[in-house]
């Protein structure tokens, strides 16, 4: 469903204070492009490098939830956005990585139960700003649906940053501009000001190919268009996600030797470098 932006303008003016926590939603309107791999394997890296890391599951299929090993649950996602709720009554700690707020299929339920709410775009950030996150967490990495619908919307509102995930395929690469429109001129113009788009990733990448080659320099003019960076690192094609979702581990945990885990090692290396220079 695509969302376009309405002003609510009596919550345009929510404060716009520089957050300790960094919050980074992983959106593509695009399905199959590796969004949740890239989601759950980047917070689990950043928790592995000692960074305090919670992982928020909006899509109504919570396959960040299972991959992580845990099962969905209403008392996640869905009751904390539709109710208000803490974000610590709805977070599973005590995980051998980061912390999870997990998803489940009521999520997808959402856009029609808070159809004509006013503010309904600010819920997440609300959550986030009252329940002390910026003291909890040093990175809230949030999965998002396969859509521009309000959960997708309220990840953006609530985020510092964007990553881009987008397989080495000409049909996931159209779907950038329309993305990047909503972000730059809804998102960014009528809710927060301060988003940014960090870059970006692809995905499914194998360099042997003329395709990928191609798919790579179109790519770099879509984020030329958007001001932002096409990321240096591409994330290798490997059977070794499909192992890793079928065993309910992140990618880092499952093989941390593969090829395809050393792609996200070095591109969490990238976003934090990236991130740094953002703040100078």
């Amino acid at each position: 469903m695509l969302w376009r932006c309405a002003k609510s303008s009596a919550l345009h003016n929510a404060r716009k204070e520089k957050k300790q926590v960094k919050i980074i939603t992983v959106a593509n309107q695009k399905g199959g492009v590796a969004k949740t791999t890239t989601a759950l394997t980047t917070a689990a890296i950043l928790a592995r490098r000692g960074y305090r890391t919670l992982a928020i599951d909006l899509d109504a299929q919570a396959n960040l939830t299972r991959n992580s090993g845990h099962e969905e649950s209403e008392n996640g996602a869905y009751r904390m956005i539709k109710e208000l709720l803490p974000l610590g009554d709805c977070t599973i700690t005590g995980t051998a990585l980061c912390d999870i707020v997990p998803g489940n299929i009521s999520l997808a339920s959402l856009e029609q139960e808070m159809s004509g709410q006013m503010g309904r775009e600010f819920r997440l950030r609300k959550i986030i700003e009252k329940s002390g996150a910026d003291k909890r967490y040093d990175y809230i990495v949030i999965d998002t649906p396969p859509t521009l619908g309000i959960m997708t919307v309220n990840a953006l509102v609530a985020a510092n940053y964007v990553i881009i995930p987008t397989m080495a395929d000409i049909n996931a690469i159209q779907g950038i501009q329309q993305l990047g429109d909503i972000i730059n001129k809804g998102v960014r113009e009528d809710y927060n000001s301060e988003l940014q788009i960090l870059g970006i990733l692809l995905t499914r990448y194998d360099a042997r190919l003329n395709i990928s080659k191609a798919i790579k320099a179109i790519s770099e003019l879509a984020a030329d268009a958007l001001n932002t960076r096409l990321f240096k690192t591409a994330i290798r094609a490997s059977t070794t996600v499909a192992e890793a979702s079928y065993a309910s581990k992140p990618i880092c945990e499952y093989k941390e030797h593969s090829t395809v885990a050393q792609d996200y090692e070095n591109f969490v290396d990238e976003l934090l470098a990236t991130v740094k220079e953002g703040e100078r």
